[in-house]
């Protein structure tokens, strides 16, 4: 349940900017945004194309909620879960129009490398909710299903264009985690697993339920089997999590309810001590969603008021503020699909905490 996901490719001295607007609801024009400037202002452009955002198009996205991005080649993975209006209103439905997909196309050469339609017995066509993905070596990429119900892991292998399906209790919402406190605003959630992460040498995949305090860990290389997988319990968490991002030294977690960003060491024991504060604001950084590093030393990340979305209370006429945000941290790290440099912090600038805010406008 990530709401607008955020990536950033570098390309010569150029940032491109990503982000996705999943179609939640009806009247969504576009799934996948690159964020471009117009008139001075953060607007969206439909990506790759208005033409791939043709609902009822199978070749097409329907419904994106997650990307990841290799920046060492500039290939974008893109997760399509073929199912819009997800969290319908009163009296339209969940439209299930299309398999879901994995569509990988490259950045620098705006072409597509390879698409994987993915069968049902391994993601349900009807009952799916691709949400995060996480990238390893030797091709292969691992991604939640936060489906309701028992979500899964999915692992697909690039190499002979394939996938397996992994699910165990420990990905289920824990029912004693059900309550969510934004900011005083008391919200029932019941969501099965969300988060993942990846540590940087591919060896260890961490993930968490978003309905659940505890952090989990399984090895790739039993993911990759597929059989007689048994996930490993970390610790506990300040509290519930939506989105995760491994750093090179440092897994980073939203704190929903906390309004916070945090941090923690894998190489110590997960304790309340070992878990670290990197920033917190109680307006602007409620149900903080997605993650992304610049490779300049930041952390991106996205704040998207999910709570307020769920419950009808989101005012989009502007007066009541931004409800979606963008902020960046300094951090001095970058991320796990980039090797670590040998000396010295990152270079970058000195703003320590900011935010942009993203008009929800769309140009062609």
């Amino acid at each position: 349940m990530c709401g607008f996901m955020f990536r950033i490719y570098t390309t010569g001295t150029l940032d491109k900017i990503f982000m996705t607007s999943p179609r939640w609801r009806l009247g969504v024009p576009a799934s996948l945004n690159e964020v471009v400037m117009k008139n001075g202002k953060p607007v969206f452009k439909p990506y790759p194309s208005m033409e791939m955002q043709e609902i009822g198009n199978c070749s097409s996205l329907q419904f994106v909620n997650t990307v990841e991005i290799n920046p060492q080649n500039g290939w974008m993975w893109i997760i399509d879960t073929g199912r819009i209006n997800y969290f319908s209103p009163n009296g339209t439905q969940v439209q299930n129009i299309c398999p879901a997909k994995l569509v990988i196309y490259n950045i620098e050469t705006s072409t597509e490398i390879q698409r994987f339609i993915f069968p049902s017995d391994v993601v349900s066509p009807t009952g799916n909710y691709l949400n995060d993905i996480v990238l390893g070596n030797n091709g292969y990429a691992y991604i939640t299903d936060a489906a309701r119900g028992d979500g899964g892991l999915v692992v697909y292998n690039f190499n002979d264009n394939s996938a397996h399906r992994i699910v165990h209790d420990f990905m289920k919402a824990d029912p004693n985690a059900t309550v969510f406190n934004i900011s005083g605003i008391i919200s029932i959630v019941s969501g099965s697993i969300n988060g993942i992460a990846l540590s940087p040498d591919s060896r260890s995949l961490y993930f968490c339920p978003l309905t659940s305090y505890n952090l989990y860990k399984i090895s790739t290389e039993d993911a990759r089997k597929g059989t007689n997988v048994t996930p490993r319990f970390v610790g506990r968490k300040v509290s519930q999590t939506d989105g995760m991002i491994m750093g090179q030294d440092n897994l980073y977690f939203g704190a929903l309810g906390l309004n916070a960003v945090y941090k923690w060491d894998p190489t110590t024991n997960l304790t309340l001590q070992t878990q670290k504060l990197v920033t917190q604001d109680n307006t602007g950084m409620q149900w903080i969603s997605t993650f992304a590093f610049d490779g300049k030393g930041y952390l991106w990340f996205t704040a998207t008021k999910v709570q307020d979305f769920r419950a009808n209370r989101m005012d989009f006429s502007g007066n009541s503020g931004a409800n979606f945000r963008v902020w960046k941290i300094k951090v001095d790290e970058n991320s796990y699909l980039v090797p670590k440099p040998t000396s010295g912090p990152i270079s970058g600038g000195n703003t320590p905490v900011s935010y942009l805010r993203i008009i929800l406008a769309f140009t062609v």
